[in-house]
């Protein structure tokens, strides 16, 4: 009996050979075929560098554990932002005390610019600039200038599928922000960062989207995009870093 040897390419896996008896299992192994070819492609599509861990490096620039120390901004070790320059915290009109004041009143030398949708106008103290901003617009800053973004609890969907930083979870306007955070961070600085927390409320079908939109985003700039968990798989928050 005949047999036939074939080779699967192309895939994200390894090359795959099967002998089998040739046109009785044919079909058998076309279906086999498509089925590797669109795992592949569904898993290279959600997966954007995914790690398993939070990384506490990050979380300490947040302010600390998950509880009740986060939410107000409290415990962040200011000594992390030493090498930033040019600093912009979304959303940071807390209920109490803003990360923006622990690092304005730490590096005066630094340019500051906290904003949120809830400040009234714009108010300049010293080194740090407070500003009104509504995130489902156009940033009012220039392409490339921050190296630190940082959104603190912004990311939890707190009402009717909107994020409490402003935008609707799983629209364009998810998009449109995302897009917007990525043209104004510095692509050509390595140490650039932005990070973008919060988990309340953030379901498997909100991560989907946020992952298409981003690898969408990672294809149109020069930035490599990594969503943190905990160590119960809880989602914590969404890492840009330009690629290099």
């Amino acid at each position: 009996m005949k047999s036939a040897r074939f080779q699967i390419k192309n895939t994200g896996y390894p090359p795959l050979g099967f002998t089998v008896t040739r046109c009785k299992y044919r079909n058998c192994v076309l279906f086999i075929y498509f089925i590797l070819i669109f795992f592949s492609l569904s898993t290279n599509a959600a997966d954007i560098h995914c790690s398993d861990h939070l990384n506490n490096f990050l979380v300490n620039m947040l302010g600390g554990n998950q509880g009740k120390l986060l939410g107000h901004g409290v415990n962040v070790q200011a000594d992390l932002y030493s090498e930033s320059n040019k600093i912009l915290l979304l959303s940071d009109r807390p209920f109490d005390i803003s990360v923006g004041d622990i690092l304005a009143q730490k590096f005066p030398q630094k340019e500051i610019t906290g904003t949120d949708y809830g400040y009234e106008g714009s108010v300049a103290a010293a080194n740090y600039l407070k500003l009104q901003m509504d995130n489902t617009k156009r940033f009012p800053f220039e392409s490339d200038h921050f190296d630190t973004i940082v959104l603190r609890r912004g990311m939890c969907v707190c009402n009717a599928g909107k994020a409490c930083a402003g935008f609707c979870a799983t629209t364009e306007e998810a998009k449109f922000f995302f897009r917007e955070v990525i043209r104004v961070l510095d692509k050509s600085n390595p140490k650039s960062r932005a990070i973008l927390h919060g988990s309340y409320r953030v379901t498997e079908e909100i991560l989907d989207t946020w992952k298409r939109y981003m690898s969408e985003l990672e294809a149109e700039y020069p930035v490599l995009v990594s969503f943190h968990y905990n160590d119960q798989g809880r989602f914590i928050l969404t890492e840009i870093v330009p690629r290099m």
